[in-house]
């Protein structure tokens, strides 16, 4: 193998960030909506935001919004459609979830990511599992990363009956 197509495929693997730039803008039972900037640390080697990034925030924005209904969820199943590439700009993603199916046992959460121009960019339809419900006794979820800038509505949250 040629020592350019060596080089090429290291620079396939490579870090990536700017989860923690991440804003919720809202979020209730069943639905959460983020922002984020398209930041260079998320691109791939085309300069684009790299899709395994795009599909972590749906599964971060997807499990957020199934949690808000009270209920511990594991993703079982990712399906998502590529509609339009995201340059690794700067510009603003909106990540908005949305549950459709709210059983005891599964769950179904609808995400689309909309470029800055509001075109839906990316679709993805996830089914998860439902572990348990949460109890004001469980430990509170908490990821090793920093925590992202949390923008909504704290008072209408605890006004909330699930």
């Amino acid at each position: 193998m040629e020592d350019y197509l060596i080089q090429g495929i290291k620079n396939h693997m490579h870090d990536m960030g700017g989860f923690d730039k991440c804003r919720v803008i809202d979020v209730r039972p069943g639905y959460c909506l983020v922002e984020v900037e398209a930041l260079e640390e998320m691109g791939n080697v085309y300069m684009q935001v790299h899709g395994g990034v795009l599909m972590a925030l749906i599964d971060l924005v997807s499990t957020t919004a199934a949690y808000a209904t009270g209920k511990h969820v594991i993703t079982l199943s990712s399906n998502t459609n590529f509609i339009k590439g995201f340059a690794a700009d700067g510009k603003t993603m909106r990540i908005e979830s949305e549950t459709v199916h709210n059983g005891s046992r599964t769950m179904v959460v609808e995400t689309t990511i909309y470029n800055d121009q509001g075109k839906a960019c990316v679709r993805n339809s996830s089914t998860m599992f439902v572990s348990k419900k949460v109890e004001e006794s469980d430990p509170i979820p908490t990821a090793p990363g920093k925590v992202c800038e949390f923008l909504a509505d704290e008072e209408y949250l605890r006004s909330v009956e699930l």
